[in-house]
């Protein structure tokens, strides 16, 4: 095969033959030569979402996130250290406030630009005042002179004010 020899692929043909070696899989390194003249591609920025943006003290929420043609994360702000190029955490933020998470990924050809998303924390809500219902609430004067009335009206006692028999006649 008369192919001229490309310097700049690094491919030269048989120095005796003058000719390529397209057999045993030489179209394959030739590939692999060609694929490395291809630059690098940085990744795009990733996509970060929370599953709520606003919770109270207490709660938690999901961070997820995914990324393309990356090796790895770097995550930073709220939460920190390596991550994977794709995945999911729980977060459970204990002060009231805004907790921001950033989260960059790279590859060899460098680092893809920052993404970021904010929680909104807010205090957990207050239980609601009893209704004194139920028992164990305090009773009110005037529902316990109700009570002493219709206890009289009934011939009841008291407590403390001893039996009572009740005769026939």
């Amino acid at each position: 095969m008369g192919v001229n020899s490309n310097p700049a692929v690094g491919v030269t043909p048989n120095p005796t033959s003058g000719t390529y070696n397209f057999d045993a899989g030489y179209g394959f390194v030739q590939a692999n030569l060609a694929a490395r003249m291809v630059p690098p591609i940085l990744p795009a920025a990733p996509t970060l979402t929370l599953a709520s943006s606003s919770i109270a003290t207490g709660s938690s929420t999901t961070l997820t996130w995914s990324s393309v043609n990356t090796t790895g994360c770097t995550a930073s702000g709220s939460w920190t250290g390596a991550m994977a190029s794709n995945g999911t955490q729980t977060v459970n933020p204990t002060a009231v406030g805004s907790d921001t998470y950033t989260l960059v990924c790279a590859n060899v050809a460098g680092a893809s630009p920052a993404t970021s998303v904010t929680l909104s924390v807010t205090a957990m809500a207050a239980p609601p005042p009893s209704s004194g219902g139920g028992g164990g609430g305090a009773l009110e004067l005037s529902t316990l002179l109700a009570l002493l009335a219709l206890c009289v009206a009934r011939g009841r006692h008291l407590v403390g004010a001893g039996p009572r028999f009740a005769t026939r006649r």
